[in-house]
């Protein structure tokens, strides 16, 4: 089978070597409709129209690699950090966001749903906030599935065994 690389303990072919971890966003947006759910992409829906998400965090990384002041250092009336010098911060990627909780350059929101929550009031009013930022008026059920949207940008776990891919805890064949 040709050169075989070797991670830890699992091989696989050179050819067959994972170079990115796929998601269900990836598998969805490659043409596989049934990688998401309806609620998921109901929530990726809303990513892109209503909740206006997409105007930070876009392409493959969901990041501009920009920075934005979104209000979260904005406390008391002043900044209580600069970051960047206006209160602005670089826009993190979200893949793997489900996994790095607290959220926030500050590790100031402990959930998606508290981040979901923060974005929907607009932010922390201050006169640098990025002009992109307003309320959004997000029902609880958008807000739930924005979050289960961001959950599909995780990796897909894998185990091997016997030169087979597997999701992690399942017997489902992956790719």
């Amino acid at each position: 089978m040709g050169c075989w690389r070797t991670r830890s303990r699992a091989r696989w072919p050179a050819s067959s070597a994972p170079s990115s971890p796929a998601t269900l966003h990836s598998k969805f947006i490659k043409g596989d409709r049934a990688a998401l759910s309806a609620e998921q992409q109901a929530g990726r829906a809303l990513f892109r129209g209503k909740g206006n998400c997409v105007a930070c965090h876009v392409g493959p990384n969901f990041t501009d690699e920009r920075l934005h002041n979104t209000g979260i250092a904005w406390r008391d009336g002043r900044l209580a950090d600069p970051g960047a010098g206006r209160g602005d911060f670089k826009t993190p990627t979200l893949r793997e966001i489900d996994r790095t909780a607290p959220y926030m350059h500050d590790g100031s929101l402990a959930t998606l749903e508290d981040v979901v929550e923060y974005y929907d009031c607009g932010g922390n009013r201050n006169p640098g906030l990025d002009g992109e930022l307003h309320p959004l008026h997000l029902t609880p059920a958008e807000k739930r599935s924005i979050v289960e949207f961001l959950g599909c940008l995780n990796g897909l776990v894998q185990r091997y065994s016997a030169g087979r891919h597997y999701f992690l805890g399942g017997s489902s064949p992956l790719l």
